[in-house]
C-alpha cells in the first residue's frame, strides 16, 4: 500500500500570493494523480493562522479552494485537527469529532486533536478514548497522526511546547496494545529521516510550504507498506 504525507500547506499566508497558492496545489493534484497513492495523510495547518492570512479574501475562501482541492483527488484523504479549526472541522470534513479513528486496508488510524498548551497536551478523556480504541486494534499496522510531532521525532530537543507532552504516555499505549505503530508529524517545518524505537517508527510528513522566501521546493511523502518491507520515499516538486 502506498501512503502519501503531506503537511503545513499554509493556504492564504501573506507571505505566499493568490497565484503561488494556486500553483501549489496544481502541482500537488499533479504529482497525487501521477504516483496514485491509496490514501493521503494531510497532519495539518492547511490554511494559515488568521493573523497571517492574506485580507483581500475570508478565511472561508482559502479552506474552500482546499475542499475543491480535495475533492479533485482520487483517492481519501485524512484529516487532521488543530486548536483554531475546532469550531468548524467535524462540519466542514463530515466527520464524527475532532479526534477519531478510520480503518482502511489492514491500517487503523487515530487522529488526535491536543485541546491544550496549543496543540500540545491531550486531556484525559482523549486519552482514555484512545487506550479503548488501541485495545480494539485488530490491524497489522496503526498510526497516530497529530500535527505537533511525538518526542524524538527530530533531533530537536525536548522542552517546553515542542512536542506532544503525552509522547511517553502515546509510545507506551502503542506498544501494549498495538501491533506497529507510526506516528507521523509536521508542525517544524523540517524533514529528518525517519526515528525508529521497539515496535514504533516516527516520520515528519512532506513539508508542502515551509514559507522560506527562497524555498520554492514542494515536498510529498510517501510510505510503502507491505508484508516483506517498509519503504519512505521523498518527493521535491520545483515551483518553478
Amino acid at each position: 500500500m502506498k501512503i502519501g504525507l503531506i503537511t503545513d500547506i499554509h493556504l492564504g499566508d501573506y507571505r505566499r500570493d493568490k497565484e503561488f497558492d494556486i500553483r501549489k496545489l496544481e502541482l500537488l493534484k499533479r504529482e497525487f494523480d501521477s504516483s496514485q497513492p491509496e490514501i493521503i495523510l494531510n497532519l495539518a495547518d492547511t490554511v494559515s493562522h488568521d493573523k497571517y492570512l492574506r485580507p483581500e479574501e475570508t478565511k472561508e475562501a482559502y479552506w474552500k479552494q482546499y475542499l475543491e482541492f480535495k475533492s479533485s483527488l482520487n483517492c481519501p484523504v485524512i484529516e487532521v485537527c488543530i486548536d483554531r479549526e475546532k469550531d468548524f472541522f467535524t462540519k466542514i470534513f463530515n466527520l464524527p469529532g475532532n479526534y477519531y479513528r478510520t480503518d482502511f486496508n489492514n491500517c487503523t488510524f487515530f487522529c488526535i486533536a491536543p485541546e491544550f498548551d496549543n496543540d500540545h497536551t491531550l486531556s484525559e478523556k482523549q486519552l482514555d478514548w484512545l487506550k479503548k480504541e488501541f485495545k480494539k486494534v485488530k490491524t497489522r499496522w496503526q498510526f497516530i497522526l497529530a500535527h505537533v510531532p511525538v518526542e524524538q521525532a527530530t533531533d530537536r530537543l525536548p522542552g517546553k511546547e515542542i512536542y506532544l507532552t503525552d509522547s511517553k504516555i502515546l509510545k507506551n499505549l502503542a506498544c501494549k496494545y498495538g501491533k506497529f505503530t507510526f506516528f507521523i508529524g509536521g508542525h517544524f517545518h523540517d524533514m529528518p529521516p525517519p526515528k525508529s524505537e521497539i515496535k514504533l517508527t516516527m516520520i515528519m510528513g512532506g513539508m508542502v510550504d515551509s514559507l522560506a522566501t527562497a524555498n520554492n521546493m514542494l515536498k510529498v511523502r510517501y510510505l510503502e507498506l507491505n508484508e516483506q518491507y517498509t519503504k519512505l520515499k521523498t518527493i521535491n516538486i520545483d515551483m518553478l
